[in-house]
């Protein structure tokens, strides 16, 4: 499984930044793919997105741990698909926020990397926006 990971700072608290990318209602205005998300029972939800130009729906596992300031989730079964996103004191005010995927294939190498610097951008732009 091909793994991908990046990290940026965020100037807003820890605490905002993980309260916002912890809220699942949240993940469809900063995940780059995401288009809609419900919840279901438990840590579930039942997302759509959009991937090289198709419609992809499913469910995925959801898994926050306020004490960690860390998310956990994977798509359904047959996708195999899992990532943590995980959010850091860095200096004053600011917090490093870390994405890790792991994808069942290395085909889409270069617009995974995109996704997740465009979800990085998104979380920037969001929390910066919640916190004005």
């Amino acid at each position: 499984m091909p793994d991908y990971e990046r990290s940026e700072t965020i100037s807003a608290s820890p605490d905002h930044v993980y309260d916002y990318v912890s809220t699942p209602q949240n993940l469809a205005a900063y995940v780059a793919t995401l288009r809609s998300v419900d919840p279901l029972p438990g840590h579930r939800l039942r997302v759509a997105a959009e991937v090289d130009g198709r419609r992809e729906e499913g469910e995925a596992e959801f898994a926050a741990d306020p004490a960690a300031r860390r998310i956990d989730w994977h798509g359904s079964d047959r996708s195999r698909y899992r990532g943590w996103l995980a959010v850091a004191p860095s200096g004053a005010d600011a917090a490093l926020v870390t994405i890790h995927l792991s994808t069942e294939t290395g085909d889409e190498r270069q617009a995974i990397e995109s996704a997740i610097v465009d979800t990085l951008s998104n979380i920037r732009a969001q929390v910066g926006a919640s916190s004005a």
